[in-house]
């Protein structure tokens, strides 16, 4: 698994906005994130979806995330700059939630339709 910055991982676990006991799936982004998101959630991450929350560190994992998503949940992710985030959002039918510039890199998070 591939370690996250530490400022990439602030970012990431706050855009995740992971409240108790939610269901959560990770895929990629170390040990540090995996921490900060069990620690939101008050439990273990889940393996599969559906998840009411999936963080998918890699912009290739974000077509399997969506697979992932229960109707209404939050996806958080990362891409290389704020058009990529645009088409990629409008590629999968997403709502955009938040855009984040961190390490010139773009944090980001939508919904998915409930």
């Amino acid at each position: 698994m591939d370690e996250v910055s530490p400022p990439l991982t602030i970012v990431l676990a706050a855009l995740a906005g992971v409240r108790t006991q939610q269901e959560v799936v990770l895929l990629g982004g170390g040990a540090m994130l995996r921490r900060a998101l069990e620690a939101g959630a008050n439990r273990d991450l889940v393996d599969q979806g559906p998840g009411d929350v999936v963080v998918a560190h890699s912009a290739s994992d974000v077509p399997g995330a969506v697979t992932m998503l229960k109707p209404g949940g939050r996806l958080v992710s990362v891409a290389a700059d704020a058009g990529a985030v645009e088409r990629t959002v409008a590629r999968h039918g997403l709502v955009l939630r938040h855009c984040e510039p961190v390490g010139g890199r773009v944090a980001w998070s939508a919904t998915l339709p409930a």
